[in-house]
């Protein structure tokens, strides 16, 4: 016969022991049947809506005194007997430079083509311009306003490397006319005969010209420097002969 625990035991113990081989019975049983307590996995949880965020107001473009060329907006054209120059020009993104192309026919002469950007210098505290046209000429100017005229102070390079240089002067006259001429002219130092004031008209006015005698939008476009052909085919620089 096995010896038990209860039978080694004193008979008051002999019930305790069973008592408490009974309680841990119970005990391993219960932990072997418990289920695992459920937590909350990430894609259970309940999904939280992120902070609502306020709209943030775009800021106000700032004004540059390149908007004062606002009057010169639009595709104008000079057209004489001889030759024919057709310009049309486009603000940029924000209104931070006029950038436009022109071309010029004469006849019996090749067009001549070319693009010119026009921006304000905040380092020079001045509106100055780029000028590129096909023949592979480039030049630079300053502008200036006095009344209701504008100045510019012109230089150029041309294709074979000689200097130009010019004053090319810009009259508003109405909202779809202005005047231009352009005076000491100047190729290699030398002196060349200045050209005389020309008329230049707005091409669709009734386009380019709202009711209030403004500029309409969009599109914005505006006129600039362009060649002139009695100098073209005696060699002068595109300075002298571009506005």
């Amino acid at each position: 016969m096995p010896i038990t625990l209860s039978s080694r035991l004193p008979a008051p113990w002999s019930l305790v022991a069973m008592v408490a081989a009974a309680a841990l019975a119970v005990s391993v049983q219960a932990a072997q049947t418990k289920e695992p307590v459920a937590t909350a996995s990430p894609e259970s949880a309940p999904a939280v809506p992120p902070p609502k965020r306020e709209p943030v107001e775009k800021a106000p473009e700032a004004a540059t005194p390149l908007q004062d060329l606002e009057w010169l907006v639009g595709q104008w054209v000079d057209q004489g007997p001889d030759a024919t120059i057709e310009t049309a020009v486009t603000w940029t993104r924000n209104k931070t430079f006029l950038s436009y192309t022109f071309k010029a026919s004469v006849p019996g002469l090749d067009d001549l083509e070319g693009t010119q950007v026009i921006g304000w210098d905040p380092a020079a505290r001045t509106i100055r311009s780029w000028m590129f046209d096909s023949d592979g000429g480039f030049g630079e100017g300053t502008w200036s306003q006095k009344g209701n005229r504008w100045i510019v102070k012109f230089s150029q390079v041309l294709p074979d490397g000689r200097k130009g240089s010019a004053t090319n002067i810009y009259t508003r006259v109405d909202a779809n006319t202005f005047t231009w001429k352009s005076i000491g002219r100047k190729v290699d130092g030398q002196f060349l005969p200045n050209i005389d004031e020309v008329k230049i008209v707005r091409k669709t006015a009734s386009a380019g010209v709202n009711a209030s005698g403004n500029a309409a939008e969009p599109p914005d476009k505006c006129g600039e420097e362009r060649p002139r052909s009695p100098q073209r085919s005696n060699g002068s620089p595109p300075a002298v002969r571009t506005r």
